[in-house]
C-alpha cells in the first residue's frame, strides 16, 4: 500500500471526475489528507458518560438483620469493569450488579444544506485544519441496570435519575465536552423508564432501563488554507484638452 507523500492525490482521476462536487482536504501547496479518526463519535460519548456515572455515590439499603434491625443504607460506586459500553464478547463473565448501554436506532439529521465550517477551530487542533460538520447524530440510547434486589435496582435508578435529570442550572439533563473527539460537546436527555422482571427475577437478577436521547455533532478535521485576494493596482489618469501643463 502506498503512503499519503505531499503529492498524493485525494482521490484517482477517474472517480474524481465522478464526484460532483469539490472534495474537502484539497488545498494548494499540495498536503497529505487529514487521516481518519481510529475511535467514532459515538464511543467517545459514551466513554465521557461512563466517566460520569463511575463519581455517582449510591445509597444501598441492605435487609436488616438480628444484630442491625435498623440498618443504614451503605455507599456503592460502579467501577469501570461493570459500565459496559456495548455487548462483552464474553457474556459469561458478566458482573451483577452492573450497567449497560444498549444502542437504539440512531439517526444522522443533516447540518443543513451545506456542510458547516467552525470557523473558531481553525488552526486550533493542528495548523491548517478545520472542523467541518455535515450531520449532527440523534440516538435513543437505552441504559439499563441489571441488580440482584428490588431494593437495590430502586437505589440504582433513584441516583441515576437524580444524576442524570437536572445536575445543572443552565439546562435540563447533561452536556459534556468530548476532550477526544476534538472537544465537541455531547448532551444527554432522560425520556423514559421501565421495569423488566420475568422468571430471572427468581433468580436474583433484576433489570431497570432508562432511556437516553443522545445528540452530538459528527465532525470531521480537513486541511484548509487561507485565502488572501489580491490583485493589480492600476493608476487612472485622465486627459483634460483645458488644463495647463506644467
Amino acid at each position: 500500500m502506498a503512503l499519503w507523500s505531499p503529492w498524493s492525490k485525494l482521490f484517482t482521476d477517474s472517480l474524481r471526475a465522478a464526484l460532483d462536487g469539490t472534495p474537502f482536504n484539497q488545498k494548494f501547496p499540495p498536503a497529505p489528507p487529514q487521516k481518519n479518526p481510529d475511535v467514532d463519535g459515538r464511543t467517545h460519548a459514551l466513554r465521557v458518560l461512563r466517566k460520569y456515572i463511575e463519581q455517582i455515590v449510591f445509597r444501598i439499603p441492605d435487609p436488616p438483620t438480628q444484630d442491625e434491625p435498623r440498618k443504614k443504607p451503605r455507599e456503592f460506586q460502579f467501577e469501570e469493569s461493570r459500565i459496559l459500553l456495548e455487548w462483552p464478547d464474553n457474556p459469561e463473565n458478566l458482573l451483577f450488579p452492573r450497567i449497560e448501554f444498549n444502542p437504539g436506532e440512531g439517526q444522522y439529521l443533516p447540518f443543513g444544506l451545506t456542510p458547516a465550517v467552525f470557523e473558531e477551530t481553525r488552526d486550533v487542533i493542528k495548523p491548517g485544519t478545520v472542523l467541518t460538520c455535515a450531520n449532527e447524530y440523534v440516538e435513543n440510547l437505552q441504559l439499563q441496570v441489571h441488580a440482584t434486589r428490588r431494593q437495590h435496582r430502586r437505589a440504582f435508578v433513584a441516583g441515576l435519575e437524580a444524576m442524570l435529570s437536572a445536575p445543572l442550572e443552565e439546562v435540563s439533563g447533561l452536556r459534556f465536552k468530548m476532550p477526544e473527539y476534538y472537544g465537541e460537546t455531547v448532551s444527554f436527555q432522560l425520556l423514559g423508564r421501565s421495569n423488566r422482571d420475568d422468571e430471572d427475577s427468581a433468580k436474583n437478577r433484576r433489570r431497570a432501563d432508562l432511556t437516553l436521547e443522545m445528540r452530538f455533532n459528527i465532525v470531521r478535521l480537513v486541511n484548509t488554507v487561507e485565502l488572501v485576494p489580491s490583485g493589480a493596482q492600476t493608476e487612472l489618469t485622465t486627459t483634460d484638452p483645458n488644463a495647463e501643463g506644467d
